[in-house]
């Protein structure tokens, strides 16, 4: 866990648990206007309110979403009360601490409205 460049929390050698893409793929979200991919993001919220943001298409389609995991066990142990149980983790940041979530709460899917793009 970086959270800047001479900056290690701690090395974990293994996460169990689902990767992002796989949870939202089981959710079967329903697309219904062309390219609205394009203006989804997804939320994963803490319970505390602190928020990591992904684009659709980082989960879907970059090497991103290969690494972006719910998990619940961190080298073998369960997570503790202190890490709340379920947390998100987003492996291949070079600083992966900005788009941790412990205590994972929700995972929202929302899109950007036409009227608010530039």
């Amino acid at each position: 866990m970086r959270c800047a460049p001479n900056r290690t929390k701690y090395i974990a050698k293994s996460y169990r648990g689902v990767l992002l893409r796989d949870l939202l793929t089981r959710a079967h979200l329903r697309v219904t206007e062309k390219h609205e991919t394009n203006r989804a993001y997804i939320v994963a919220r803490a319970a505390d309110g602190y928020v990591a943001l992904f684009s659709w298409h980082e989960i879907f389609n970059t090497e991103v979403g290969d690494h972006v995991l719910v998990y619940y066990e961190r080298d073998g142990l369960p997570l503790t009360e202190d890490s709340g149980l379920i947390a998100l983790i987003s492996d291949s940041d070079q600083l992966n601490c900005a788009r941790h979530v412990k205590w994972l709460s929700s995972v929202k899917v929302a899109k950007i409205p036409l009227g608010a793009l530039p």
